[in-house]
C-alpha cells in the first residue's frame, strides 16, 4: 500500500500556501497539520490560531456504473454511499467476483469509454499518545491501493 507522502513547508508569516501533485496521487486520508517552529523561550510553545483548507481535483465518478460491492470511495462525495457497502474479501490464492452494471444514457450512437479500477482496501488507525483516533470521527480511516485498471468502452444504441 502506498501512504500519502509528507509534503512539508517551512515558511513563516501570516499566510502560507503549498501544493502537491503526482500521477497518481495515493488514495487515503490526507490532512493539513500546521505547526509552529522554535526555538522557544522559557515560556514554551506559544498558542497559535490557524485556519486551513484543502482542495482536490480528481476523476469524476460515472453515475451510469454501479457495483455489487458498492463503492467506498464514492463516500468522499456522497456519505450515503457507505450504506449497503459489501466488499469482497479475497485471501492469497483466492478469487472473487464483483458484478458491474453499466446503464448507458445519451443519444443513440454516442461512444463512451472509461476505466474501472479495482482497489485493495485496508483500514489503518492513527496512534496519538495511547489512543486510536480518527481526526474526524474516532473510527479507523480507509486506505486503499489500485491493483488493476480495466478499460472499457461501449456505443449507445
Amino acid at each position: 500500500m502506498k501512504a500519502p507522502p509528507p509534503a512539508a513547508s517551512v515558511v513563516t508569516g501570516s499566510s502560507v500556501s503549498g501544493s502537491f501533485s503526482a500521477t497518481p496521487v495515493a488514495p487515503g486520508a490526507w490532512d493539513v497539520a500546521p505547526d509552529v517552529t522554535g526555538p522557544f523561550g522559557a515560556d514554551g510553545v506559544p498558542n497559535e490560531n490557524a485556519t486551513t483548507g484543502m482542495t482536490t481535483t480528481s476523476n469524476a465518478f460515472d453515475p451510469a456504473v454501479t457495483y455489487s460491492t458498492g463503492d467506498m470511495w464514492q463516500a468522499s462525495v456522497d456519505p450515503s454511499a457507505l450504506t449497503g457497502l459489501s466488499p469482497v474479501v479475497i485471501g492469497p490464492g483466492q478469487t472473487g467476483t464483483i458484478t458491474v452494471t453499466i446503464m448507458p444514457s445519451g443519444p443513440s450512437g454516442s461512444h463512451n469509454s472509461a476505466t474501472l479500477y479495482i482497489d485493495a482496501e485496508d483500514l489503518f488507525q492513527c496512534q496519538v499518545n495511547t489512543n486510536v483516533v480518527n481526526l474526524n470521527t474516532g473510527n479507523p480511516e480507509p486506505n486503499g491501493s489500485e491493483v488493476a485498471a480495466l478499460p472499457y468502452s461501449y456505443t449507445t444504441k
